[in-house]
């Protein structure tokens, strides 16, 4: 399953709207997160998500939580051949 966020979006759109500048840091001190953490959701290494945390997020961008957080299906492989079984041993 992937479970993907648009954080990258969300800051890119709150600092249209307030038209200033938003940082990684100024973002994770406002929610409550270390900056390390906060970066782990940015880079969308986040496969845990806590209800406090995504809420939060939520109410810090002024959005919903569709808008966060997305169905990122893996892509269908092509099934590979079958490997070529070794003979039996005479």
């Amino acid at each position: 399953m992937a479970l993907k966020n648009r954080i990258l979006d969300l800051m890119a759109d709150k600092q249209k709207r307030d038209k200033k500048p938003i940082t990684v840091p100024m973002v994770a001190r406002a929610v409550g997160l270390t900056i390390p953490g906060f970066k782990k959701w940015v880079d969308n290494e986040i496969v845990s998500f806590r209800g406090n945390t995504v809420a939060t997020l939520c109410e810090y961008f002024e959005c919903d939580l569709d808008d966060l957080l997305y169905f990122d299906p893996p892509l269908k492989h092509q099934r590979e051949p079958d490997a070529p079984q070794a003979e039996p041993e005479r």
